[in-house]
């Protein structure tokens, strides 16, 4: 699956013709492209899904439900503990602060974010961007903006990281970001 979706090949249609499962051979394309779609076509989930499905042997709805409930759950705090696990301590330090302020976040914001971070802002920006599935990035009039997975948000709430012998971040930093960037939205 995870070769289909690097591929941008069609993981509905190889869901029904390769797959030897009966619930799946049952469905029509158009319900396998929607399941696909509602698991935002992530090959790890898709995975799971399959193996629901099989083991289930009813309807795909089932299957979805448990993937669901999982994801919410457990399944969702291990992909996040994973991509977590594969940030460096500045890294964490950026994300913290951005989560900390709420999911959707301008250029501005997030220049503060990584200088507080130590972090260049192309290398804040390439983490972002390499870590899937916990933030969207969209160019608005050329201007960089982000939205984080709600889910994600849970996720780092109450987090922190410790390094320089100091638990980050700080409530006094965080202060600062905050009049930083009001300071900076009352000037434009």
């Amino acid at each position: 699956i995870l070769i289909l979706w690097l591929f941008g090949l069609d993981i509905g249609e190889y869901l029904r013709n390769v797959l030897n499962i009966d619930a799946i051979n049952k469905a029509g394309i158009s319900t396998l492209k929607k399941i696909t779609r509602e698991l935002n076509n992530k090959p790890l989930i898709l995975n799971v899904f399959i193996q629901f499905a099989n083991e289930l042997q009813s309807s795909l709805n089932s299957a979805l439900d448990k993937v669901k409930r999982l994801q919410e759950k457990d399944l969702g705090m291990f992909l996040f503990s994973d991509v977590w696990e594969r940030f460096n301590e500045k890294e964490k330090h950026f994300l913290l602060l951005l989560t900390y302020f709420g999911p959707d976040h301008d250029q501005y914001f997030m220049q503060l974010a990584s200088d507080k971070a130590n972090l260049t802002f192309s290398l804040a920006q390439s983490t972002l961007e390499g870590s899937k599935g916990i933030c969207q990035l969209s160019s608005i009039d050329g201007q960089l903006q982000i939205t984080f997975n709600n889910d994600f948000m849970k996720f780092c709430k109450d987090r922190t990281v410790n390094f320089n012998d100091q638990t980050h971040p700080l409530q006094k930093d965080l202060e600062k970001k905050k009049k930083r960037y009001i300071e900076f939205l009352k000037h434009i």
